[in-house]
């Protein structure tokens, strides 16, 4: 499978593969507002699995914060097998569909108009 070694200053974080089918990301973020002390800049390493015919899972390999000066290396790998992720959740696919009934219920509110509902 596709994978990513993923090192912080030379010093590897994870291996991080999702399987035959699916999204793998590594991403370093910077978020920052009006003040200073109000920014962020985090790498975190995630991906979703998607096996055929079973539910998709959201996994996570890294969520950390960055400083000023440090250096991130991804490699792109062929790998027999990953790291075994920190966190993973299943999606839940009646949950799913109720949250989005909700989003289009607020922003239709937001817009001003009238959902009829059966």
């Amino acid at each position: 499978m596709v994978g990513f070694k993923v090192f912080r200053n030379n010093e590897p974080l994870c291996l991080a593969g999702v399987g035959d089918s699916g999204v793998l990301t590594t991403t370093v973020s910077w978020v920052g507002g009006q003040h200073r002390e109000a920014a962020s800049i985090d790498l975190s390493v995630g991906g979703l699995a998607t096996p055929h015919g079973r539910p998709r899972t959201h996994l996570r390999w890294v969520d950390v914060p960055l400083e000023a000066g440090d250096e991130i290396r991804v490699q792109v790998v062929d790998l027999p097998e990953a790291d075994p992720p920190n966190t993973r959740h299943d999606d839940d696919p009646a949950a799913n569909l109720e949250h989005l009934k909700d989003y289009i219920r607020r922003e239709a509110e937001r817009l001003g108009w009238r959902i009829q509902e059966s």
